[in-house]
């Protein structure tokens, strides 16, 4: 299988002049126990990328894993990378990215709907395009990954898989 992430984490004084995105009310949980409840939330921002930005990322296209066949799994979902989404919409003259900031005592952001395979020069200078981030700071690059998944019924609870016969087993 494959994923991707976005740049990891920016800093910057940013202005996204396109709106905010409020939370849940009230915030839902990722857990059934009695974990409790958020008090307060951090508002996620939005912005877009343009033709300027995609012009950019069209420079390391190349150089993409992605596009030169290295990497070749299916993702868990479909979850494009924003140069999967300029390639197959090339229509589209803009991508919605929701800039998610990652905690309260912390400039770091992820900027969701800008996963990226891209070299590294490629992804920041195509960031520095985008309406709001044009002072912004990259702490690390995105990446492209491929990895191997076993359904959990599969697997033994030493993560053992239940297909490949070990010497313990075989009573040796």
């Amino acid at each position: 299988m494959k994923t991707g992430t976005p740049p990891g984490s920016m800093a910057a004084r940013w202005i996204i002049p396109n709106g905010s995105q409020e939370g849940d009310d009230p915030p839902g949980k990722f857990s059934y126990t009695d974990t409790p409840r958020l008090e307060r939330q951090l508002p996620c921002h939005i912005t877009y990328t343009s033709q300027a930005v995609h012009d950019v990322l069209k420079e390391g296209f190349e150089k993409s894993p992605m596009f030169q066949g290295r990497i070749q799994g299916l993702g868990p979902r479909y979850c494009p990378s924003i140069e999967d989404k300029i390639n197959r919409f090339a229509d589209k003259e803009r991508h919605q990215l929701f800039v998610e900031p990652e905690g309260w005592d912390t400039c770091e952001i992820y900027v969701n709907g800008f996963s990226s395979s891209l070299p590294e020069d490629v992804q920041f200078k195509a960031l520095r395009k985008i309406e709001g981030f044009e002072n912004v700071k990259m702490f690390r690059p995105g990446y492209a990954i491929e990895y191997d998944y076993f359904p959990p019924n599969q697997l033994k609870l030493s993560l053992e898989t239940h297909l490949v016969k070990t010497c313990s087993s075989l009573g040796k």
